[in-house]
């Protein structure tokens, strides 16, 4: 069955990221918040925080409401759609999904091997262009002090600025022997990712032909 929620309690569901505050606690809706815990894929005990949070300022938690909106927020999170969206921006647990189908399972896996491989790839890149940005860096700091040798007169400047070129040339030659194994993590990551979106948009066409014949 189709679950609507009213536009309020859609609006809540990015609250609460790091922790209620104590006007959430206050005047927030403990059901809108066991919806969003419930829709993100976490456990019921997840309760057990919001009372902890809201016990700081002596502010009482609906246990109740909360459970009621994490059973809504959960039928969603048990769908494959829910699932396969969920793990997909990194969230949730798929044991926390009550008596979850094979296709939501497999939705599960799909969404979370895709937000794996993208996390690999990111890092990949990140690692690859931060070695190459040292490396041309040190070029140029290599460069910049022996300009500056050529015009030094006072020996202990000059001696100053030997140890700085010697210190860029290390810094350098490790950049430089890092970077082939660096490529190759990215080549290898971009293949996995490039797996996954594969995967990814066939598990979708696979899922929008099933619920079209819903």
């Amino acid at each position: 069955m189709r679950l609507i929620f009213s536009a309020s309690l859609l609006a809540l569901m990015t609250a609460c990221a790091t922790g209620l505050s104590e006007d959430q606690c206050l005047t927030g809706d403990a059901r809108n918040y066991g919806f969003e815990d419930g829709r993100d894929g976490k456990a019921l005990v997840s309760i057990e925080d919001r009372v902890q949070q809201c016990a700081r300022y002596d502010v009482g938690f609906d246990r109740e409401g909360y459970r009621q909106g994490w059973d809504d927020g959960n039928a969603i999170f048990c769908t494959p759609r829910g699932a396969l969206e969920t793990a997909l921006n990194g969230k949730g647990d798929i044991r926390n999904c009550l008596g979850a189908t094979f296709l939501t399972t497999e939705a599960f896996r799909v969404g979370r091997e895709y937000e794996d491989a993208e996390d690999d790839y990111d890092s990949a890149r990140d690692r690859y262009e931060s070695l190459i940005s040292t490396i041309n860096q040190r070029r140029s700091d290599i460069s910049r002090a022996y300009k500056q040798m050529r015009t030094e007169k006072n020996p202990e400047g000059i001696r100053k600025l030997e140890n700085r070129i010697a210190k860029f040339r290390r810094e350098l030659r490790e950049a430089e022997d890092n970077l082939s194994y660096a490529r190759s993590q990215l080549r290898f990551s971009e293949r996995d990712l490039d797996d996954a979106r594969y995967e990814l948009d066939r598990f979708r066409s696979e899922l929008r032909r099933l619920e079209s014949q819903q």
